[in-house]
C-alpha cells in the first residue's frame, strides 16, 4: 500500500495549514520547532509526520527519535496513535516507562526501535544503560509533549538539564519539537530549548481553528432542587449538581473538571446519588491521579465506548488522553487560572474550526463569580498567564550531575562542567559558589566521590538516582472523627507545618473541628461542626491550591470599583454578567485603587481587602505575621490569605492600636518589600519549611518513607544548600516579589490609597470575603447520636469473670439485652469489662488471685480498676456497658458519665463528650483505656 493510501485508511485525507508549516520547519530546515495549537487539532502529527517521514527517507538507525511526555497515561494514548501512522513509514515505535514490564525493557534493550516513547523520569534510567546510550548517539529529534508543563516543573528542568549534558557529551544535536495547547512568553521558551542543543527555535501557532464559548452559572434551588436538598444537605450544592445533570442528559460526551481528587470524588458520588433519586440513567465516572491505572484506563475506554456519558475529573484528564468524542466540558468553581481553563475546555469540539463550548458553575459569593467571569473574558480574548521558568535549581542540578556521573563514570572536570552549564539559559546565573555547595553536598552525602577536581560516582550514586525523584512525595494523615469513622486524609507535612487544635477545615463536602494529633497513630481526629460565619477564619485545606494571578484579581478589583460606579449594563454587555449584582453591596468593597483595613469588633478580627492574587497576598500575610511579632513580641498571630483578603486574628493585643499599625505598614510597603525584611519574613515562615520538606526530598536527604517530619528536622535544613534553595523557591513560586513591588511604587504614587474603617457589626462584606471559600451549610443538630451509638455497639468487648476466670468476647451490641451482670457460671458479681478481645493480661490477674499469689503494684491498680468496673456493671448494667466500652473511659469517668446521666443528662451525648475529650489529650497523657 502506498504511503498516500496508507494515511488516508488512517482518516488522513489532507495536512491542515498548521500541519503544512510545522512539516516545512521541522523536515526541510532543521530548526528546533515549538507547535502552539488548542488539544485536538493535529499537533501530534503535526510533529510526527515529519519526524517519521525524516527517519523513514535518512533510514535511520535505531534511536533516532525520543518521544517524551509528562504523563504515563499520556505514553500509552501517544504510542498507540503514532504506532498506527508510523507503520505507513516503516518505523518502528516502543513504550518505554516505569509500569513497562521486564521483559518488554529486555526487548527494548536487545531491539530499539527507532521511535522511543517515555517519560522523564524513564528517560533517565535509558541514560544509564550503556547498550541503549550508545544507541542514542544516532537520535535525530527529541519531542516534547505538554511543553508547559515541562518548563514550569523541577522534573521539566532536570529534563532540560540531562539532556543538555548528556547530548553534548555524546556530541549529537537533535532537532527538539515542543507542543503545547498555550504559550505566553515565546522568547524564553526559544532560549531555553535553543540553548539545549544550540539551534534557533521557531513557534509555530495553530490560527483561528476553534474559538471559546464559555458561560459562568451560579444556578439557583427551586422545584426538585429544594426536595432532593431535604435528603442531601446543602441547597447550593444541589442547584449546581442538579445543573451539571442537566448539560449531561442534553449533551453527548460531558467532562466535568475539580481543582482536587477530595472534590472529584465528592462530586461523582453526589451527581450519581442525585441522578438515581430523579430516575436519570446516566452512568458518571470518576478519574484522577490516586486511583490505580487500571480504573483510569477502565474509565477513559468505556467513556470512548459511549458506555458511561460524563466523567468527574482533574488534571489528569486536561493534557491529551484520546477519550473519543468530548461535547461540554463544565468546570465546577473557579479555576483559577486562565491557563487551566483554556486547557479544560479545549478537551471539546475536537474537529477543525470546532467550538470549544463549557461552562464555570460558579458559587453565589460575590468574589468568586467575579473571578470566574474575569476568567471566562481572559480565555475567550486569550489572554493568559505568563509561564513561570525558574532559573538556576539547585536540587535538579544535584540530581543531573549524579547522573551525568554515571554515564561518564571516568570522572567529570568541576572546572568544565561549570564551565559548560552556565552555557545554558537555564542555568546562566549560576554562581560558582552555589555550584561548589552542590557539588559539596553530593561529596558530603557520599552520593558522588571528588577527586584532584574530578567528580566520580560512588556505589551510592545509582541507588540516589533511582530513589529520588523530582516530585516531592508525602505521607497521607488519616482523618478520622470520633466515632472512629474515617473522613478523609491530609499530607503529613500540611498537617505539622500548619494544623492547630480548635482550627477548622473543609473536608469530604463538611466542615471540622480539629480536637487532635495523634502522630504515634498517624491520625488527626476531629469533630463535624456548624461552623458559624465568624469562625470561619481560620485555614481551610483545599490541597496546593491554583494560585490566582496578580493581574486577574486586580482585574477582578477593577469590576467591582465599576459596579460601584453603576456601570452594571456596561458590565453586562462586557463581561456578560447574569447574576443579579447589587452596587450597594460592591461598594463596602475595596478595589483595584483602594485597599481596606477594616478592624471587625463583634468578631475581633482585622480584614485587609486588597486585590494581589494568590502569590502576592499569601508573601503579605507573612510578611505582616512577622511585622506583627517584631513590632508586638507577645501578640499570638493567626492569619490566612486568599486572592482577595488577609484575615488577621491576634490575642494578647489590642486589636485598635494594631490595626494603626497594619495601615502603617501598609502605607510604607516599600519598605517591607526586599532586602532584609523579605529575608527576615521568609526565615520565620511556615512557607519556608514547607519548601524545605519538598527541596530536601529532590536532593535525597528526606526520605517521607523513613522520616516523621517535624519542625525540628525541617528548620535543621534552613542554614544549608537546601535551606537557601528552598528559600529561593519561596520567592520565586510562592510570593510574588515583583507585584509586590509594583503595587507598593502604586501606593507611594498616591495611585493606590490605603483606608482604614471600624465595623461595630458583621455586614454583607465580611461575609462574602469569609466565603470566598465556600463553607457547607448544616441544618439542624451536627452530631449525630444514631450513628455514634451504631459505631458504640460495634466495639469489641470482653466480660471476665474476677473470680471463677470466665468470659466472654463479642461486641458491646451482643450483651445489650443482659439483664443482669452476675457470672453466668459461679454467680457473683464479679463480671467486669475489658476492652478488646486481648485479656491476657487480665487472665493472668485472675489466675494469681486464684492461686493466692502476692500481686505487685501494677496488678494491684489493675485489680482495683476492674473492680470498680465490675461494681459500675453490676449496679448500672447496659448503661454502664455502652459508658466503659468508650475509648479514655475507665471506671472513675464511667461513675462520672453515670451520676450526669442520672441528674438529666443524655448518655450517650455524655460518653461522646468524654471520648471527644480523651482524643484531645491521648497524646500527651497515659489513661488506661
Amino acid at each position: 500500500m502506498s504511503l498516500p493510501d496508507c494515511l488516508r485508511r488512517l482518516g488522513y485525507r489532507e495536512f491542515t495549514a498548521l500541519q503544512k508549516e510545522a512539516f516545512k520547519k521541522i523536515a526541510g530546515r532543521g530548526f528546533n520547532v515549538v507547535i502552539v495549537a488548542p488539544t485536538g487539532v493535529g499537533k501530534t502529527e503535526a510533529a510526527i509526520l515529519p519526524v517519521f517521514y525524516s527517519i523513514s527517507r535518512l533510514r535511520s538507525e535505531p534511536i533516532s527519535c525520543v518521544y517524551i511526555t509528562p504523563l504515563r497515561a499520556l505514553n500509552r494514548d501517544i504510542a498507540e496513535r503514532i504506532s498506527r501512522i508510523a507503520e505507513c513509514f516503516g518505523v518502528s515505535v516502543a513504550l518505554r516507562h516505569g509500569d513497562t514490564p521486564y521483559h518488554a525493557r529486555k526487548a527494548i534493550q536487545k531491539n530499539p526501535p527507532q521511535v522511543l516513547v517515555t517519560t522523564p523520569e524513564t528517560l533517565n534510567y535509558i541514560l544509564l544503560n550503556e547498550d541503549l546510550l550508545k544507541k542514542l548517539s544516532n537520535l535525530k529529534f527529541v519531542v516534547l509533549d505538554e511543553l508547559h508543563e515541562i518548563i514550569e516543573s523541577k522534573r521539566g528542568l532536570l529534563l532540560l538539564t540531562v539532556l543538555y549534558l548528556v547530548l553534548n557529551y555524546i556530541g549529537v544535536r537533535p532537532v527538539i519539537i515542543g507542543l503545547t495547547a498555550t504559550l505566553s512568553d515565546e522568547n524564553s521558551v526559544r532560549q531555553i530549548l535553543s540553548s539545549v542543543n544550540k539551534l534557533p527555535t521557531e513557534v509555530v501557532r495553530d490560527v483561528g481553528s476553534k474559538s471559546y464559548e464559555i458561560e459562568v452559572e451560579t444556578p439557583s434551588c427551586t422545584g426538585k432542587c429544594k426536595e432532593l436538598a431535604k435528603y442531601i444537605g446543602d441547597e447550593r450544592v444541589v442547584a449546581r449538581a442538579m445543573y451539571i445533570l442537566e448539560k449531561i442528559a442534553g449533551s453527548g460526551g460531558v467532562l466535568v473538571f475539580t481543582n482536587t481528587r477530595t472534590m472529584a470524588e465528592y462530586l461523582s458520588n453526589l451527581l450519581n446519588s442525585i441522578s438515581e433519586r430523579l430516575g436519570y440513567e446516566v452512568n458518571i465516572g470518576v478519574h484522577h491521579g490516586s486511583l490505580s491505572r487500571e480504573h483510569r484506563e477502565e474509565v477513559e475506554k468505556r467513556f470512548k465506548n459511549g458506555e458511561i456519558k460524563a466523567v468527574v475529573a482533574t488534571s489528569s484528564l486536561e493534557l491529551g488522553i484520546d477519550i473519543g468524542r468530548v461535547d461540554y466540558v463544565v468546570q465546577y468553581l473557579s479555576p483559577r487560572q486562565v491557563t487551566r481553563l483554556v486547557q479544560r475546555i479545549g478537551r471539546s469540539g475536537h474537529k477543525l474550526g470546532g467550538v470549544a463550548r463549557g461552562s464555570i458553575v460558579s458559587t453565589s459569593n460575590l468574589l468568586h463569580y467575579l473571578e470566574s467571569i474575569v476568567l471566562a473574558k481572559r480565555a475567550v480574548r486569550n489572554i493568559l498567564e505568563e509561564e513561570e521558568i525558574y532559573t538556576s535549581p539547585l536540587d535538579v542540578l544535584s540530581y543531573a550531575l549524579a547522573v551525568y556521573s554515571l554515564v561518564n563514570p571516568r570522572g567529570i572536570n568541576v572546572s568544565k562542567v561549570y564551565a559548560d552549564i552556565v552555557q545554558n539559559a537555564l542555568y546562566k546565573d549560576l554562581s560558582y559558589e552555589d555550584f561548589m555547595d552542590v557539588v559539596n553536598y553530593l561529596e558530603y552525602s557520599r552520593i558522588v566521590k571528588l577527586e584532584s577536581g574530578i567528580i566520580k560516582p560512588t556505589r551510592k550514586t545509582r541507588l540516589h538516582v533511582y530513589k529520588t525523584s523530582m516530585i516531592p512525595s508525602t505521607r497521607e494523615i488519616n482523618v478520622f472523627d470520633v466515632t472512629g469513622r474515617r473522613v478523609g486524609a491530609l499530607d503529613e507535612d500540611y498537617v505539622v507545618l500548619n494544623i492547630q487544635p480548635g482550627d477548622f477545615l473543609v473536608l469530604a463536602g463538611s466542615v471540622w473541628k480539629i480536637l487532635s494529633y495523634a502522630e504515634s497513630e498517624n491520625k488527626l481526629y476531629v469533630e463535624k461542626v456548624a461552623a458559624p460565619t465568624d469562625e470561619a477564619v481560620v485555614p481551610f485545606w483545599e490541597g496546593e491550591n491554583i494560585p490566582v494571578e496578580y493581574k486577574v484579581a486586580r482585574e477582578v478589583g477593577s469590576v467591582l470599583r465599576r459596579l460601584a460606579r453603576g456601570e452594571v449594563e456596561k458590565l453586562r454587555e462586557e463581561y456578560g454578567l447574569k447574576a443579579d449584582l447589587r452596587t450597594e453591596v460592591a461598594r463596602l468593597f475595596g478595589n483595584d485603587k483602594t485597599i481596606v483595613v477594616d478592624y471587625v469588633v463583634p468578631l475581633g478580627v482585622i480584614f485587609v481587602n486588597v486585590f494581589g492574587g494568590s502569590k502576592l497576598n499569601l508573601m503579605l500575610k507573612d510578611l505582616l505575621s512577622y511585622y506583627i511579632k517584631k513590632t508586638n513580641p507577645l501578640a499570638k498571630v493567626r492569619a490566612y490569605s486568599t486572592p482577595y483578603a488577609i484575615v488577621i486574628r491576634a490575642g494578647n493585643t489590642d486589636l485598635g492600636l494594631l490595626q494603626k499599625d497594619i495601615l502603617g505598614f501598609f502605607k510604607n510597603l516599600k519598605k517591607f518589600v526586599s532586602g532584609e525584611f523579605l529575608a527576615g519574613a521568609v526565615r520565620e515562615s511556615k512557607t519556608l519549611l514547607w519548601r524545605i520538606y519538598q527541596v530536601a526530598q529532590r536532593f535525597g536527604a528526606i526520605s517521607p518513607e523513613v522520616e516523621r517530619v517535624s519542625n525540628a528536622l525541617l528548620q535543621a535544613f534552613v542554614d544549608t544548600v537546601i535551606g537557601r534553595e528552598a528559600f529561593k523557591e519561596v520567592l520565586a513560586k510562592d510570593y510574588d516579589v515583583r507585584s509586590a513591588q509594583e503595587l507598593s511604587e502604586l501606593i507611594e504614587k498616591g495611585v493606590v490609597r490605603v483606608e482604614g474603617r471600624v465595623s461595630e457589626r458583621i455586614n454583607e462584606f465580611h461575609r462574602e470575603i469569609l466565603e470566598y471559600i465556600e463553607v457547607p451549610i448544616f441544618k439542624g443538630i451536627v452530631f449525630d447520636q444514631e450513628a455514634y451509638l451504631s459505631k458504640l455497639l460495634s466495639r469489641k468487648v470482653t466480660l471476665l469473670c474476677l473470680s471463677c476466670g470466665y468470659y466472654k468476647s463479642g461486641t458491646v451490641a451482643d450483651f445489650l439485652d443482659k439483664k443482669e451482670f452476675n457470672c453466668p457460671k459461679c454467680g457473683k458479681a464479679t463480671l467486669t469489662l475489658v476492652k478488646g478481645r486481648d485479656i491476657s493480661r487480665e487472665l493472668g490477674l485472675v489466675n494469681k488471685l486464684k492461686k493466692g499469689e502476692r500481686l505487685n503494684s501494677d496488678e494491684d491498680k489493675l485489680l482495683d480498676e476492674l473492680s470498680k468496673r465490675a461494681t459500675l456493671l453490676y449496679r448500672f448494667k447496659k448503661d454502664a456497658l455502652l459508658a466503659l466500652s468508650a475509648r479514655g473511659v475507665g471506671a472513675h469517668e464511667a461513675a462520672r458519665i453515670l451520676n450526669s446521666v442520672a441528674r438529666g443528662g443524655d448518655l450517650i451525648q455524655e460518653i461522646y463528650e468524654s471520648e471527644k475529650r480523651f482524643l484531645m489529650v491521648k497524646e500527651y497523657i497515659s489513661r488506661d483505656h
